[in-house]
């Protein structure tokens, strides 16, 4: 309010005194001389004026000095307020400077203590401690060193070995089937001709003569020598089915479930009566080969003579298993477990954990029940040599990759799409997917299936049950094939591509090999490595990781003329494969 006042007084005084200024200079203005002319009344007019002039004058004089009082007022007021501020002040910066002089002795005391512990902490005098500190972490260097030298030798030495026994298992799996193959076929030409002659009545001495040498001749080809069969095995089994064929003209002829029942008998002797030593490890080489079985040759059965003493029950109208013909397709039986299925000829349950089921077709049957068996096998087969599985000549498997895409009319071999396939729907899960091994008889027949170019349903999970079968039978299309996925010629350019310093001139360079193949080997490759990264997706529950992967599979892929160097290059190829499993998204960008 004071403020306002003083405000109000000082612009009131600014006014005053520019009135009074005007004024004196009106009065300096009026003229100083008198005409004669002007009267007494007008020289009192004037003086009257004048008067007032001066009153007024007087009154603005005295309000000027009390302003002016006031102002002074003001003034000492705010000399004394400064006054006060600056002895406040000057006490506010004493304090300061006698803390400054504090903080700086305080600094000077720590700088004193800093320089004295930089020279306590002088490279001569911890020395001898880092030094012994440096000799304790080396001695633990050269220790763990030693370590990972001996870790990495017994990996390896345990990768080696695990090749090792994958590749003999793999070569005692195709031995098994070859054997099994064999004995099967001839179990089937034993079982026809036994059915087809046990039905024969003699009708004088010269048919009884005849009939005995033709069955003897058949049942000698029957009993040809088998690579991997003892002699002893094969003159004792011939020896019995021409002694059992004799006595048919004299007894009453057995019935056809104990004549298969002896038959089958006869096969688990014979499988029996192999020398183990044939079948012991050994370690490959270009100079020692499997021994592979000789081919046999099919047994056309003859039909059976007209006997007149008594009716015929069996004909090759009413039972083609009996009187086969060359267009028309047989069964290939073998004894197996089977549950949960009924018999094609009686149409009843089968109650025994073995019975006899077609290798070929799958169809299951009693062993009792196979004479009357009128449902031909809906897979045709030839009567002439029985055909390799694993390599026949001009088959699915022993054609390149490229011939056999181009067969196909795709980029990718129908085999390996349809394998892939089919467990890409229903065997991500499966634990030990590709470390296990498919059943024998299953993998066999889809094996002789593919060989056919059949087209299967692979999906049908009532057809093709076991999912280990189906990966068995791609892993051994791709060891079968004369010329591996990544071809021979690209082999040394391939394990020297990711030996690069930097993973991404790796890369470069397996992107270079990779695109330097035929386009059909190219696709393939692109179509098996996306089918790996899904399996190793699934880890946690099939166990098959990308290390294992490559250790089943690099082996397979990559693959060298020579079995010595196979060997010795067994790290490098699992190495690569688990490269490029690693980098699959960057490889196939």
């Amino acid at each position: 309010m004071g403020d306002h006042e003083s405000d109000s007084h000082s612009t009131s005084s600014f006014v005053s005194y520019t009135d009074v200024e005007h004024m004196t200079q009106q009065l300096m203005s009026t003229n100083p001389f008198i005409n004669d002319a002007t009267t007494v009344s007008d020289l009192k007019q004037m003086l009257v004026a004048e008067k007032a002039r001066s009153k007024e004058m007087e009154i603005k004089l005295e309000k000027y000095k009390a302003l002016a009082n006031q102002d002074n007022d003001k003034s000492t007021l705010f000399v004394e307020q400064m006054k006060k501020q600056l002895g406040l002040n000057i006490f506010y910066s004493e304090n300061m400077a006698s803390r400054l002089q504090q903080t700086c002795m305080d600094l000077r005391y720590q700088r004193e203590q800093l320089m004295r512990d930089i020279e306590d902490s002088a490279f001569p005098v911890m020395k001898n401690s880092f030094q012994i500190q440096l000799s304790s972490l080396q001695k633990d260097v050269t220790d763990a060193q030693h370590n990972i030298e001996q870790l990495n030798q017994a990996r390896d030495h345990a990768l080696e070995e695990m090749i090792l026994l994958n590749t003999k298992n793999a070569e005692l799996n195709e031995m098994n089937n070859d054997l099994t193959r064999h004995v099967a076929q001839r179990e089937k030409e034993a079982k026809a001709f036994m059915a087809s002659t046990q039905f024969i009545r003699p009708s004088h001495s010269t048919d009884t003569s005849s009939t005995s040498m033709s069955v003897t001749g058949h049942m000698e080809c029957l009993s040809s020598p088998v690579a991997t069969t003892p002699a002893s095995s094969i003159q004792r089994s011939s020896s019995s089915s021409s002694s059992s064929t004799s006595n048919t003209h004299t007894q009453q002829p057995r019935s056809s479930g104990e004549s298969s029942s002896r038959i089958f008998q006869r096969s688990r002797n014979v499988l029996a009566s192999i020398n183990p030593m044939q079948l012991h490890k050994r370690k490959p080489s270009s100079d020692s080969k499997i021994d592979k079985p000789s081919p046999i040759h099919t047994l056309t059965v003859p039909p059976p003579l007209p006997s007149h003493s008594s009716p015929q029950p069996l004909s090759a109208t009413t039972n083609p298993f009996l009187m086969p013909n060359p267009g028309q397709p047989t069964h290939t039986f073998v004894e197996t477990k089977i549950s949960s299925e009924s018999c094609s000829a009686c149409q009843k349950f089968i109650k025994r954990s073995h019975e006899v089921k077609c290798q070929v077709c799958m169809l299951p049957c009693h062993v009792k029940c196979i004479p009357n068996l009128d449902q031909p096998c809906n897979t045709p087969m030839t009567t002439d040599a029985p055909r390799m599985s694993h390599s026949p000549t001009g088959s699915v498997f022993s054609r390149d990759i490229s011939e056999q895409a181009k067969l196909d009319h795709q980029l990718v071999p129908l085999i390996v799409k349809s394998c892939i396939e089919a467990i890409d729907h229903r065997g991500l899960t499966c634990e030990g997917l590709y470390r296990k091994s498919g059943r024998a008889t299953e993998t066999r027949a889809l094996q002789q299936a593919l060989d056919q170019q059949q087209r299967l349903d692979l999906m049908d999970q009532n057809a093709w049950p076991d999912i280990h079968a189906i990966a068995s039978v791609l892993k051994s299309y791709f060891r079968s094939i004369p010329n591996p996925l990544f071809p021979f010629e690209s082999y040394d350019v391939l394990l020297d591509a990711t030996s690069q310093e930097t993973p991404e001139s790796a890369i470069q360079n397996l992107k270079a090999v990779m695109n330097s193949l035929p386009v059909e080997n190219l696709a393939t490759i692109r179509f098996v490595l996306a089918h790996l990264d899904r399996v190793q997706q699934h880890s946690d529950e099939n166990r098959m990781v990308t290390k294992n992967l490559a250790m089943l599979f690099g082996p397979t892929l990559i693959r060298h003329r020579d079995e010595h160097v196979d060997l010795t290059d067994m790290n490098r190829k699992i190495h690569v494969l688990d490269f490029m499993l690693r980098h699959l998204d960057d490889l196939i960008a």
